[in-house]
């Protein structure tokens, strides 16, 4: 989304969100494909490890925003995967071999990892919608309740499909370095590090253009 607004666009700067007139068909392009990987990141995020709201009552739409945590790999379901005979056959994606009553693979855990965050933090700074800053507020809520540590720190969980879950006694760095500092800027004044006047590094490092 933040390259369809900078190589992808017609004018100089582009309106939040963006006109349809100010991006190329390819600007325009990579726009949706942004809008709709956003969606799939969060789909994924539909897991036991979600917090339930007491707002959802009175604001219908997030009763359907089950946000949690999303397990580190997941697989999407093709016609020649063999899953449609099975009893808990998923009906889009799944993490593999996470079978009940299994010990959970790797691909099931949460690390704390950003980039979901990272995602949500630009695309709602480019468009202002709502929207991503409540799925940032729901994950947020997640990692408070499920990874924090009463004695101190935060935890990776070791499988997102179980409640109450269990955790690895492993703390990633960038969880302080990246994952904490989005979610910071998600919710910040969009006035701060502004994304026409900085750019960030992998570690969320902002350098002045």
């Amino acid at each position: 989304m933040l390259g369809a607004t900078r190589t992808g666009a017609l004018v100089d700067k582009v309106s939040i969100p963006p006109l349809d007139n100010e991006l190329s068909p390819v600007g325009k392009r990579n726009w949706k494909n942004g809008v709709e990987l956003i969606k799939t990141c969060m789909a994924t995020h539909d897991t036991a490890t979600y917090v339930f709201s007491p707002v959802a009552i009175v604001y219908p739409p997030l009763m359907s925003m089950r946000r949690g945590l999303s397990p580190e790999i997941v697989h999407f379901r093709i016609p020649s995967d063999g899953l449609d005979s099975s009893t808990y056959a998923p009906a889009d994606w799944y993490i593999k071999g996470a079978r009940p009553g299994e010990s959970p693979p790797y691909d099931a855990r949460y690390m704390l990892r950003p980039e979901t965050v990272e995602s949500l933090f630009l695309a709602y700074r480019l468009t202002g919608d709502q929207l991503y800053r409540d799925h940032g507020w729901k994950i947020f809520q997640s990692i408070e309740k499920h990874c924090k540590i009463v004695t101190g720190g935060y935890a990776t969980v070791v499988n997102v499909d179980e409640n109450p879950v269990r955790h690895e006694d492993k703390m990633e760095t960038f969880l302080m370095s990246e994952t904490l500092k989005y979610l910071y800027l998600l919710f910040d004044d969009s006035d701060t590090l502004p994304l026409d006047k900085y750019v960030f590094n992998t570690e969320v490092s902002d350098f002045s253009e």
